[in-house]
């Protein structure tokens, strides 16, 4: 299975939004636990390398402020986008600063 993330750049999304997790796939069927898991997993990572978080600190900004978006279900390959808030990212410090 090849799974694509797509992490896409603060400016991205709604004005007040962040689309840092994307999950979908090119060549293989994935279900949509897969693809929640797939776009978790990208957000979780993104947040660990941009702000330096650890598993404890990730796992508090996700279980507050997380949200999911279904992009597609009707293809195939179904879509899950994770998003955080730019607020709740206004207030954490990005790593090396």
């Amino acid at each position: 299975m090849n799974v694509v993330a797509v992490v896409g750049p603060p400016g991205r999304g709604r004005p007040s939004e962040l689309v840092p997790g994307f999950c979908g796939s090119h060549d293989a069927w994935v279900g949509i636990d897969e693809a929640f898991r797939g776009a978790t997993t990208n957000l979780v990572r993104w947040l660990e390398q941009m702000y330096g978080l650890n598993a404890a600190e990730v796992s508090s900004v996700l279980g507050t402020a997380m949200v999911y978006d279904i992009a597609e279900v009707v293809d195939p390959q179904p879509h899950v986008v994770a998003k955080v808030p730019k607020s709740v990212l206004a207030a954490l410090k990005k790593a090396g600063q």
